[in-house]
């Protein structure tokens, strides 16, 4: 079920709360269909990891767009997006339903993700931190 965002001091709760990943494909940058009607884009490295990236005993697991492979992101598909925050610095972590985290950091250099939808609604992480935003 999409909803709206929601605008926080240091953050933005994005819309895909209860919504399925649909597919993740990848060429130079990964791609995952949230529900029906949104896609979130990550262009640089990432970290995907089982349970929260700083709990002990974390095992972290690079997620690397330009490779062209889909890697252990493909396990993502069928999962639910629990939570999905853009920080306000241009991070961005989702915890997904089966107990899998992601987070991408800032680049400096260029966008580092970006999520389309639902209608409008578009966010991204500037290049240096920060973020932009459209609806």
């Amino acid at each position: 079920m999409t909803g709206e965002p929601r605008y926080l001091d240091d953050r933005i709760l994005l819309p895909f709360r209860d919504e399925r990943i649909e597919s993740v494909t990848s060429d130079f940058r990964l791609v995952l269909s949230v529900g029906s009607v949104s896609e979130l884009v990550i262009e640089t490295a990432a970290t995907l990891s089982h349970g929260p990236l700083q709990a002990p005993g974390a095992v972290r697991i690079p997620i690397e767009p330009s490779s062209g492979d889909t890697g252990p992101a493909a396990d993502l598909v069928g999962t639910t997006v629990l939570s999905s925050v853009a920080f306000r610095s241009g991070s961005l972590r989702l915890v997904f339903s089966s107990g899998v985290h992601v987070y991408v950091p800032v680049s400096q250099d260029y966008e580092a993700w970006g999520v389309t939808g639902p209608g409008a609604f578009r966010c991204i992480s500037l290049p240096g931190g920060g973020l932009g935003v459209w609806s």
